[in-house]
C-alpha cells in the first residue's frame, strides 16, 4: 500500500513538472525578449481590425470595439501611411534604457534594455521590448471615440516634435519629449513624455484641447500591442495579459486570447502583458471610468487597451489623462515603486504564496554570495533542514515498513482467496508492530508545496537569466550545455532508490528503478539552476538516509 502511494506521489511530480510537455496551455509562444534573433524583416500583413479605427477605437465599457471609417491623412503613400520623407524618428537614451519613437501617432517603436541582452556574446545586441514593426501597430497610440462613434483621434496622425535626441544620462533636467499634433476633427493633442534615470518607466500626459466648436463627449484609449510567435524549444515561457481592478489580478494567456477577447468594466487600476522574463504595465491616475480590453488580432499580433469613459471636453478647454507606463524585467523591487501593488502582476503559479518568499530569500542571500547558484544551494541546504524531522520520520517508516515485509507476504499467500480476510489481518499487522503505512509517504507529500513553489521560482525568474554559476554553467535560467549536472543529478537518484527500503512487488521495483531515468531526461532541458537545486537536494537526502541507516 504504502509502495503504491510512493510511487503515485512520484508519478504525480513527473506529471506535474512535464504538464508543460503534455498540455495545449503550454505550448507556449516565444516571448519578445527573443524576438531579436528571429524578427521577420518585414511586419506581417497588418489585419482589418488593426488597419482600421477597431484597433485604436474604443466604445462604451465592456464592449467590443466597433468598425468606423478613420479618416485618410493627406500625402499617404501606396499603403495609406503618410509618404516616408514625413515620417521621423527621436531616441531618448537614459541609464537604463534606450527608447525610440515615431512621429506616427507619436508611438514607441523600441525600448532597449541595457543592462539586458538578447544572449551572453560580447557582441549580442540589446534586447527589445518593443516587438512589432509595422508602423501602424507599435503601442503607446491614443485615440478618441465620440458619443456618435466617431473616432476623432485615430491614432495615426503624424505629429510634431522639436529638437533632436535626448540624452538623460548627461542631462537629468532634460528629459522631458513633447509631440503635437492638430487633426482635421478639431483636437490639438500634445503627448508629453518624462523620463527617469532610475526607473524602467515613462510618464506620459495626453493633453487634448477642444477647438472644435461644440463640446466632445466620449472615449479615450491607450493602446499597446505585441507580436509573438511559437517557440517550441522554450516551453516554460508564456505570454500573459493581467489587469486589477481592486480585488483579484485577472490573468488570460495568449491562447486564451485567441479563442474569446477579454473586457472588464470600469475601476481598472493597472494592466498589462508579460512573459518568462519581462513585463509591460500600464497605470492610469484615473481609474474610476478605466475599462480594459484585451484580444488577438491576428497573425501573431495580442492588444491591451486602457479605455477611460465618459471623457467630457466643453469647446475652448484642456482635458489631460496622466498614465504610467512601465516596460523592463520582471522584478518586484522595480514594481514595488509605484506603490499601488503592481508587483502583483508577478505571480509563480497555484504556490505562488510560498514561492514569493522563497524568491526574496534568494535575492537575500544573492546580496552575501554575489552568485545565485551558491544562494540556491542555501536555500537548498535550509528547506533540507526545516523538513529534516519529517523526512527522519519518512525513513524510519520506510524501514519499518521493509521490515513486515516478508510477514505480509505470508498473509497474503495464506488469505489469496480471502480478500476481506487478508485486510483484517494486514491491519492487525501493523497494529502489532506500531507501523503506519503511509508514515514513510505523508511528510514527503507535505513539502512537495514547497518543491513545486521553488520549481516556478528557478523556472520563471529574471533575476537567474544569464546569471553564472561556475565552471561552464554560465546561465542558471538555461540548460546545463554539456548535460553533466542532470546526469550526475540521475546518478545521484539511483543511488537513493538503491539505499531506500526496496518493494517486495518485483514489478514496483522495476518501476521504481526507472524513475531516475525518467527525471533524467526531464531535467535535460531543464534550467541549470533547477538541476542544480534537485541535485543538491539527492546529496543531502543520501546523507541523511546513510546516518538513519547507521543509527537503525
Amino acid at each position: 500500500m504504502e509502495k503504491r502511494l510512493m510511487l503515485a506521489i512520484v508519478l504525480s511530480f513527473v506529471v506535474v513538472l512535464g504538464a508543460n510537455l503534455l498540455t495545449k496551455k503550454n505550448i507556449q509562444v516565444k516571448p519578445k525578449t527573443e524576438l531579436v534573433e528571429k524578427r521577420a524583416e518585414s511586419a506581417p500583413a497588418a489585419t482589418p481590425e488593426d488597419t482600421s479605427a477597431t484597433s485604436v477605437a474604443t466604445t462604451p465599457t465592456g464592449t467590443e470595439a466597433p468598425v468606423v471609417n478613420v479618416p485618410t491623412a493627406p500625402a499617404v503613400n501606396a499603403q495609406g501611411l503618410p509618404a516616408e520623407e514625413q515620417l521621423k524618428e527621436v531616441s531618448v537614451k537614459t541609464a537604463l534604457f534606450t527608447a525610440t519613437f515615431s512621429n506616427l501617432g507619436a508611438r514607441l517603436k523600441s525600448f532597449k534594455l541595457n543592462e539586458f541582452k538578447v544572449t551572453q556574446a560580447p557582441d549580442s545586441e540589446l534586447i527589445d521590448l518593443i516587438s512589432v514593426n509595422e508602423l501602424t501597430q507599435l503601442p503607446l497610440d491614443v485615440a478618441f471615440v465620440n458619443s456618435a462613434k466617431e473616432t476623432v483621434l485615430t491614432g495615426n496622425e503624424l505629429y510634431s516634435f522639436t529638437g533632436g535626441d535626448i540624452d538623460v544620462t548627461s542631462s537629468p533636467t532634460a528629459n522631458k519629449l513633447v509631440f503635437n499634433t492638430t487633426t482635421a476633427s478639431g483636437l490639438r493633442v500634445q503627448k508629453t513624455f518624462t523620463f527617469s534615470n532610475d526607473r524602467y518607466n515613462i510618464d506620459l500626459d495626453v493633453q487634448i484641447n477642444n477647438i472644435s466648436g461644440n463640446t466632445l463627449v466620449g472615449n479615450v484609449s491607450l493602446n499597446w500591442r505585441e507580436h509573438f510567435v511559437l517557440d517550441k524549444k522554450d516551453r516554460a515561457s508564456r505570454l500573459e495579459t493581467f489587469a486589477f481592478s481592486g480585488e483579484e489580478v485577472e490573468r488570460d494567456g495568449y491562447d486564451d486570447l485567441d479563442e474569446k477577447a477579454k473586457s472588464m468594466n470600469v475601476g481598472i487600476k493597472w494592466h498589462g502583458m508579460l512573459n518568462k522574463f519581462f513585463l509591460t504595465a500600464v497605470v492610469p491616475e484615473e481609474t474610476a471610468e478605466n475599462s480594459f480590453y484585451a484580444g488577438s488580432l491576428g497573425e501573431g499580433i495580442y492588444l491591451t487597451r486602457s479605455t477611460i469613459g465618459n471623457v467630457s471636453i466643453n469647446s475652448g478647454e484642456n482635458k489631460t489623462l496622466k498614465y504610467h507606463v512601465y516596460v523592463g524585467p520582471k522584478k518586484s523591487d522595480n514594481l514595488k515603486k509605484y506603490n499601488v501593488g503592481l508587483q502583483g502582476a508577478i505571480s509563480f503559479g497555484f504556490f505562488n504564496i510560498i514561492a514569493i518568499p522563497l524568491m526574496e530569500a534568494l535575492k537575500f542571500f544573492y546580496r552575501f554570495t554575489n552568485n545565485y547558484g551558491f544562494a540556491i544551494i542555501i536555500i537548498t541546504v535550509i528547506i533540507k533542514m526545516l523538513f529534516y524531522p519529517l523526512t527522519q520520520k519518512s525513513y524510519k517508516a520506510m524501514k519499518d515498513m521493509q521490515k513486515i515485509s516478508p510477514l505480509i507476504n505470508e498473509l497474503k499467500e495464506k488469505y489469496k482467496d480471502d480478500k476481506e480476510r487478508l485486510n483484517k489481518e494486514v491491519l492487525e499487522l501493523y497494529k502489532r508492530h506500531r507501523v503506519n503505512p503511509v508514515g514513510g509517504c505523508f511528510p514527503i507529500l507535505l513539502q512537495m508545496p514547497v518543491f513545486f513553489a521553488l520549481y516556478q521560482v528557478l523556472l520563471n525568474s529574471v533575476e537567474l537569466r544569464h546569471a553564472p554559476f561556475i565552471l561552464w554553467i554560465t546561465d542558471l535560467s538555461s540548460k546545463d550545455p554539456y548535460y553533466v549536472t542532470p546526469v550526475i543529478m540521475g546518478v545521484t537518484m539511483l543511488i537513493q532508490q538503491k539505499m531506500s527500503p526496496s518493494a517486495s512487488d518485483a514489478n514496483q521495483k522495476k518501476i521504481m528503478m526507472i524513475m531516475p531515468v525518467v527525471f533524467t531526461f526531464m531535467f535535460l532541458n531543464f534550467p541549470a539552476g533547477l538541476v542544480v537545486y534537485w541535485l543538491v537536494n539527492n546529496i543531502l537526502s543520501i546523507a541523511q538516509q546513510a546516518y538513519v541507516a547507521k543509527k537503525q
